[in-house]
């Protein structure tokens, strides 16, 4: 659905969640998405689009 509206991945901040994005990061993997950018502080990830079930 994403990638069919031209993104080609999720960039989380995850000052923006107050579980620190544990949640999405959790239902991302349960999708498939296991490959996961961190930034060297770990307050943002990516997370490619190109895996998953969702594309």
């Amino acid at each position: 659905m994403l990638q069919r509206e031209g993104f080609a991945a999720l960039y989380v901040n995850r000052a923006g969640f107050p579980d620190g994005a544990a949640g999405l990061e959790d239902m991302l993997k349960q999708l498939g998405f296991t490959r996961l950018i961190e930034s060297p502080r770990g307050d943002l990830f990516c997370v490619p689009l190109s895996q998953g079930k969702l594309h």
